[in-house]
């Protein structure tokens, strides 16, 4: 039985005295509550907060309640087809790190066609990718179906899609402070090669 679900029509059934509860007056008394059960917003609103609020405690920053937070929001039933969560991955462009001890005007800078002529070029001695230098701010990576969330420019500064809104709000409500998602669809993480 559930507390906050009330039955205007049985409620004042009940309420009424037994040697009173006449079809005419049952009916006189439903026409009556009809008015209620339309006026009913604040009592509607109630039970929406109540439910997204139930739902937000059900779960908590771990990776496998996250995963299902998000897969329920959306009512996905087949694991499978839902949402997954992974490691960052070393998925950046590549980068070229230098020996601190090497003089400046040895270096070529990232973007030079060649060696000029007052400079000499010099071989990296280290070769990263971003995210292994950015290690420390991406986190964790959300792998999103893209029939769920529907397709985003992802350097377009105002996404219009409700439904990526809707997730990264999740996310950010669940995840922990020190790590930063970053935010992937299925079929384009499954093409990328590391």
């Amino acid at each position: 039985m559930n507390l906050f679900d009330i039955n205007y029509r049985k409620l004042t059934a009940l309420l009424l005295p037994t040697f009173l509860r006449k079809p005419v007056i049952l009916s006189l008394l439903r026409v009556i509550t009809r008015e209620l059960e339309n006026a009913r917003r604040p009592y509607t609103r109630f039970k929406e907060q109540r439910d997204e609020n139930l739902f937000y405690l059900r779960y908590n920053s771990q990776v496998c309640h996250l995963r299902a937070a998000l897969n329920e929001h959306f009512r996905i039933k087949d694991r499978a087809d839902g949402f997954e969560i992974e490691e960052a991955m070393p998925l950046g462009y590549w980068l070229y790190a230098y020996r601190e001890n090497d003089e400046s005007d040895k270096i070529i800078l990232a973007g030079e066609e060649g060696p000029r002529e007052d400079k000499v070029a010099v071989a990296p001695v280290w070769v990263y990718r971003q995210k292994d230098i950015e290690a420390v701010i991406a986190g964790f990576t959300v792998l999103y179906p893209k029939e769920v969330i529907g397709e985003v420019d992802h350097y377009d500064d105002t996404k219009n899609n409700e439904r990526y809104d809707q997730m990264e709000k999740l996310v950010n409500y669940f995840r922990l402070v020190s790590r930063e998602p970053e935010y992937i669809p299925k079929d384009q993480f499954n093409n990328l090669t590391i």
